[in-house]
């Protein structure tokens, strides 16, 4: 399919679900400039075709529940159930076009499965985004993200976020133990505008509760910028 999946993300084209006489039908929609050629734009069409029936499954796992949690969940178990490991690619491709998915969310499938793995028994805590524990488990798997959530997030009165997590897996790839003034380098590559807070929550990532103090990380911050 080449490079189909990098030009659908940057057109208009969106997968709606049409009730029709015959039942619901998941459909191709284009709007804007046209970027894909007449053999992709086949190639799309027969791939929804294809996969009517999982997308008409995430689309109620999406519209049945009010809590994203919940939603998040139950897409995450249909991509783990009911998509085979052969067919994760042309589902990656699709996946962005759902109207409940950002399309520059390339991962959002792999990411919602994430989710599902680390929490089959639905006990997570609400101050932290689905997708951010799911960044997590994407670094070091479904069951030691389970082990470093509940032991060094879920009692924290503080959210974690996605470029906290990324600049924790930059730092514990080098080290366990950082310096202060090295854990603040990897912030500042992946924080807009780190503060003590962001410092914090990366030291709770790698198990440590003896932070420096507020004045402290602020000097290294100001010293890194």
């Amino acid at each position: 399919m080449g490079n189909l999946h990098s030009k659908i993300t940057n057109g208009e084209y969106s997968i709606e679900i049409k009730e029709t006489r015959v039942g619901r039908l998941a459909a191709l929609n284009k709007g804007g400039e046209r970027t894909l050629t007449e053999t992709e734009h086949k190639e799309l069409q027969e791939l929804l075709s294809e996969y009517q029936d999982i997308i008409l499954k995430l689309w109620d796992a999406y519209n049945e529940e009010d809590d994203k949690y919940l939603s998040t969940w139950r897409m995450g178990k249909i991509y783990k159930e009911e998509v085979r490991e052969d067919e994760h690619r042309e589902m990656d491709i699709l996946t962005p076009l759902l109207p409940f998915v950002d399309s520059k969310e390339n991962r959002a499938s792999y990411l919602y499965q994430r989710f599902y793995e680390v929490f089959p028994d639905k006990k997570w805590d609400k101050k932290d985004a689905p997708m951010t524990i799911a960044e997590l488990a994407q670094k070091v798997g479904p069951e030691e993200a389970r082990r470093i959530y509940d032991e060094n997030i879920r009692d924290a009165n503080t959210s974690i976020t996605r470029d906290e997590i990324r600049a924790w897996d930059d730092i514990q790839k080098e080290t366990d133990d950082p310096t202060l003034e090295q854990l603040v380098e990897k912030a500042v590559g992946r924080v807009r505008n780190p503060d003590a807070k962001n410092i914090k929550n990366i030291y709770r990532l790698l198990g440590r509760n003896d932070f420096p103090s507020d004045q402290k990380i602020a000097a290294a911050l100001q010293e890194a910028q």
